[in-house]
């Protein structure tokens, strides 16, 4: 059978006939029987319907655990130890895209936007499933796919993209990635990670050990920014429908990222009007290259 729509028409055809069956022949124990597995069966395959229908949506991230501990199957605290910091990650990074804020604990509001839900486990090597909610508000923003594509963004970075990747979605959620990704080589384990989707590139990250060393480095060498509000005046440049404003100060170019509570107004900007932006400057020290990396996010 090609997909889970295939084996739910293939079911509940036999279903609807070993029902027919049982109740013109109430006698027959086998009917009724037969009748009650195939309509479990119908059960089960419009539950993967729907799981193949909302990956397709793209509203599935998969993540593939590999390794001697993960051989189909997977201890339950390994489990619990990976889905946890991944399920918090999430969350501060959705609260941080949402408010251009970061928090102790992402609001509950954000979470239910988010939506995330465990939807089951498969084989091949030990296959987790996570949920989430693909439905824009009311302003037409997609909370989940907005994170979704940051959290990958900020695992795929590399060199200067690394310190934008890190402030889009704010410290707490690096912490977090950060404590997934050594409970996972913890357990002798190493982590794929993707999210596809029709309509959008596919999300992927593939988690070997010597990556998962290298993004944990990454992590641990960024150090806490000092951050100050400021106003920057100057031309519109560009704007970006991920989240960002281009700004011609002089001869120089900043970009300010701008919370998806803030669209609407972000929205009334034109390209080549002047604009004074109240922002948030975040200050990172580069200590590779020895340097000042400045982020900045719109707050007014």
């Amino acid at each position: 059978m090609k997909t889970a729509q295939d084996k739910l028409d293939f079911y509940a055809a036999r279903h609807a006939r070993q029902r027919q069956r049982a109740e013109n022949s109430p006698q027959d124990q086998a009917a009724s029987f037969f009748a009650s597995v195939y309509g479990q069966y119908v059960e089960e395959a419009e539950d993967e319907r729907i799981i193949e229908q909302r990956a397709r949506a793209g509203e599935l991230i998969e993540l593939r655990f590999m390794g001697e501990r993960a051989n189909g199957r997977l201890p339950l605290r390994a489990l619990l130890d990976a889905v946890d910091p991944f399920e918090r990650g999430m969350a501060h990074a959705a609260h941080r895209l949402h408010t251009g804020e970061t928090a102790r604990q992402p609001v509950q509001s954000v979470r239910d936007l988010l939506g995330l839900e465990f939807a089951g486990l498969e084989h091949g090597s030990t296959r987790v499933l996570v949920l989430g909610d693909s439905r824009a508000d009311l302003t037409g923003v997609n909370l989940f796919e907005a994170t979704a594509t940051q959290v990958f963004r900020f695992l795929n970075a590399k060199g200067d993209d690394f310190y934008d990747a890190a402030d889009a979605i704010g410290g707490q959620a690096a912490r977090c990635i950060d404590d997934l990704l050594k409970e996972t080589s913890g357990y002798g384990m190493t982590l794929e990670m993707s999210c596809q989707r029709d309509l959008l590139p596919w999300l992927s990250w593939r988690g070997t050990t010597d990556e998962i060393d290298r993004v944990r480095r990454l992590i641990e060498t960024t150090q806490e920014p000092e951050v100050y509000e400021e106003t920057l005046e100057g031309v519109v440049a560009a704007l970006s429908d991920v989240g960002s404003i281009t700004l011609c100060i002089g001869d120089e170019k900043r970009r300010v990222r701008f919370p998806l509570k803030l669209i609407k107004q972000a929205q009334q900007l034109t390209i080549a009007q002047p604009a004074k932006l109240r922002v948030l400057t975040s200050r990172y020290y580069d200590s590779v290259f020895k340097r000042d990396v400045y982020k900045h996010t719109l707050i007014g």
